[in-house]
């Protein structure tokens, strides 16, 4: 090593000091042979990044990663007659996609080769080429979620989190609950928006929209607030009912996955017993909103079975709809609520209404000989005590029906019969939450 190479080393870590004096580091001293350090690459976000959990469909939005660190050592003779030597830090974010790691440490090595054939310094060109390489790698990546493993989805929140914390541990903020100015310590943020607010505030706030049953609007209180929603996991095609009868996935969990604030949130903020209040809450009107969803008939299963769309026609009157529980997987009829009983039998909610069908017909017959004989045909078919049932229970359905059809209306949003005793005709659907103008359908409410 001669003085020439010395001066030009000691250039370099004084330059780099000076561009990145939070991210360069010196592992050793200048006067040994060899100088060992690292540089930590910035990763860039110009906009929120989507992941996705692959293990739970769970989806967050990011605003910054960890840096990627190169390890370098420079021989004796660097820069004239020797190349540095730089590695890359394995990270855990980078190497579960596809091969980008890999292709990153190509990258490197190209600009330590060519900065090696000029008999230039490197570290500089290594910064350069990796950020572009990864800046260009992110573009492409945010496109759709990011779908990681468990492990890495927790890390990368965990650090984003962390770091939004640092970002507001210096500044303080003014609560749009309260409308008073607060330290930082005492805000917390909602992780769609980033809006902040006083912790207890907030924690008031939302516990009460629990209390009242309406868990969809557990949401930013702030008026002006326009959360980006989530992105649907990259599987969403798999959840398309199969020939089975039965969506592969429960709707009310992607529900809670895309709404705004995450259960993790709530119950970091409210505790986890009424994070689960809130998500057995959300799960209830989800549910009752979607006209596909059967409860399973089990007494002591609270599971669900999710019908198959596509079955319509010829096909469900003759056989019924078969349904699965998704928690107990037990298969029923969601016409009868008995267990499935294959296509060869007919379903009982069927003869029941084939039955009461066939009375009214001969009902409708002027003549009575042959009036009678068609009563005579169908005792012989279902027997008396079966008819008698099947019209007792049809005139109590026509009576509710035209109670309902004088006192009552449908939600336009999910068909629920709705009953408006008094007080403002905009009404809310305790099913949907949706709202909409009683006298808008019905002049009459």
């Amino acid at each position: 090593m001669t003085n020439t190479h010395r001066q030009l080393q000691l250039e370099e870590m004084e330059a780099l000091s000076a561009i990145f004096p939070a991210s360069f580091t010196l592992c050793n001293d200048t006067n040994e042979d060899e100088i060992r350090g690292q540089l930590a690459i910035e990763v860039p976000l110009g906009s929120p990044l989507d992941i996705a959990c692959m293990t739970t469909g769970e989806i967050a939005s990011i605003n910054c990663l960890p840096d990627l660190v190169v390890s370098f050592c420079l021989p004796p003779t660097y820069p004239i007659d020797a190349a540095a030597k730089c590695t890359l830090s394995p990270c855990p974010w980078l190497s579960c996609t596809s091969a980008a790691q890999a292709e990153l440490e190509v990258c490197i090595n190209t600009a330590v080769a060519l900065a090696a054939s000029d008999a230039a310094v490197a570290l500089y060109d290594v910064y350069t080429a990796a950020s572009d390489y990864i800046t260009q790698h992110l573009s492409v990546a945010a496109e759709t979620p990011w779908e990681l493993p468990a492990d890495v989805y927790a890390l990368l929140v965990a650090y984003d989190r962390a770091k939004l914390d640092e970002q507001l541990a210096s500044r303080p903020f003014s609560c749009q609950i309260c409308l008073e100015e607060r330290p930082a310590r005492l805000g917390v943020v909602l992780p769609s928006c980033k809006h902040i607010y006083c912790r207890s505030c907030l924690q008031d706030y939302f516990m009460s929209i629990i209390a009242s049953r309406s868990p969809t609007q557990v949401r930013c209180p702030h008026q002006d607030c326009r959360p980006v929603p989530p992105r649907p996991p990259a599987d969403d095609a798999k959840e398309v009912a199969t020939e089975s009868g039965d969506g592969e996935r429960d709707p009310a969990t992607r529900a809670i996955a895309a709404h705004p604030v995450p259960e993790w949130f709530l119950a970091d903020l409210l505790g986890v017993d009424m994070a689960a209040a809130w998500a057995a809450t959300f799960r209830e009107h989800v549910y009752a909103a979607d006209p596909r969803i059967v409860p399973c008939p089990i007494p002591r299963c609270t599971g669900v079975a999710v019908l198959n769309r596509t079955r319509r026609g010829p096909e469900r009157k003759q056989r019924g709809v078969l349904g699965t529980c998704l928690d107990c997987a037990f298969t029923f009829c969601a016409l009868c609520l008995h267990a499935w009983h294959g296509p060869v039998q007919p379903c009982s909610q069927l003869l029941y209404y084939n039955a009461v069908q066939l009375y009214k017909d001969a009902v409708k017959t002027q003549d009575p000989h042959a009036r009678q004989k068609i009563f005579d045909q169908l005792a012989v078919k279902y027997s008396l005590v079966f008819l008698a049932d099947c019209v007792r229970l049809e005139h109590e359905e026509r009576l509710v029906r035209e109670w309902l059809k004088m006192h009552g209306t449908t939600c336009p949003g999910c068909g629920h019969g709705i009953t408006r005793i008094d007080g403002c005709p905009n009404v809310e659907c305790t099913a949907c939450h949706s709202w909409f103008r009683c006298s808008a359908l019905d002049p009459g409410h």
